[in-house]
């Protein structure tokens, strides 16, 4: 994985969406891109491709795992990472089966999030 500068973050929960970037642009020279709607989402994909993009499993707009399908079919190789309340490891695993680069389980730990996403 080369060197990530531009997250993209899709999530329905706007607190959510607005503490991740915060912790991720704090202290980093990431830009983190957050999105409330899958299909705007999608479409920035497309024409700006990101370095990473993190996934919110549950949205009703979209399942992330469609989101996940639908970034697939734009043949962009872009690690995607999942944030999830599924805890089961069988759910866990069939996420991981469909393309995710990493599952990370809710709720989030935030001194761990640099580390469980970027490795430091």
């Amino acid at each position: 994985m080369g060197t990530i500068k531009q997250i993209i973050y899709v999530d329905d929960d706007k607190d959510m969406l607005s503490l991740i970037k915060a912790v991720l642009e704090q202290d980093s020279n990431l830009n983190v891109k957050t999105f409330l709607s899958p299909i705007q989402a999608l479409a920035e994909i497309q024409t700006s491709p990101p370095d990473m993009i993190i996934l919110d499993y549950q949205i009703p707009e979209m399942r992330g795992t469609e989101i996940m399908g639908k970034i697939q079919q734009m043949n962009l190789d872009i690690p995607i990472t999942f944030f999830t309340a599924q805890s089961a490891p069988d759910e866990i695993e069939k996420i991981k089966a469909l393309g995710a680069t990493k599952v990370i389980i809710k709720p989030i730990d935030i001194n761990q999030l640099h580390t469980q996403l970027l490795g430091f």
